[in-house]
């Protein structure tokens, strides 16, 4: 019998291995698998890649990752098709903005395409209407947000993943909403739960060191 065995974990990508398995066997020693670590775990740790192919900023003006040394960063990566970014992590983003008000912590949105372009802050804040009336009550975006250019980008050595933008791919991004956690000297700490009150703990902390 031939069956495929797929694997994975939070910190690793998938690997998908071919096994036979003999008519007369009961119990298989499979060895060891070996996981590559995904692009997210490698980059904790080193410096934060730089913000690039970006088309325009909405809610704020342009900036540098490397100009915001100094603060706590939040790097969120959304996009206004994705109804868990829209309806659950901004709203939470926007709380912890309130709650760290006055502290040295800076949020920047990265947003990513799904078949749309959204080039301009005039289209990304059409997009977003429905959204501000329905979710925030008229509520606007708190926080500068990149408007990344739609680019299909392979990541990960050996590894069959193509990420929606450039940026995306520099960080490992697969899924969204995505938060990524960046201290004080631009040193990527890793992925950030923005409703998990461990990472908020976390966070707090790293704001209450100086």
């Amino acid at each position: 019998m031939r069956i495929e065995l797929e694997t994975y974990s939070e910190e690793t990508h998938f690997v998908t291995t071919v096994i036979d398995v003999p008519d007369d066997k009961e119990i298989l020693d499979l060895g060891s698998i070996e996981h590559p670590a995904t692009q997210m775990v490698l980059l904790e740790g080193q410096p934060a890649p730089e913000l690039r192919d970006v088309d325009d900023w909405a809610y704020g003006p342009p900036l540098k990752l490397a100009d915001l040394r100094g603060n706590v960063v939040l790097l969120e990566f959304w996009g206004y098709w994705c109804g868990p970014c829209v309806r659950r992590s901004l709203p939470q983003l926007f709380k912890i903005q309130e709650e760290f008000h006055g502290k040295s912590l800076v949020i920047v949105g990265v947003h990513v395409d799904s078949e749309d372009t959204v080039t301009s802050a005039k289209e990304q804040d059409e997009k977003l209407k429905n959204y501000r009336d329905e979710v925030c009550k008229g509520k606007n975006i708190t926080f500068p947000v990149a408007l990344t250019v739609p680019k299909r980008t392979s990541f990960g050595a050996g590894i069959a993943w193509k990420a929606r933008s450039a940026v995306s791919a520099d960080y490992g991004v697969k899924f969204y909403p995505t938060t990524v956690l960046i201290d004080r000297s631009g040193t990527v700490v890793g992925k950030f739960n923005p409703g998990d009150a461990k990472d908020i703990a976390r966070l707090k902390t790293l704001l209450d060191s100086v």
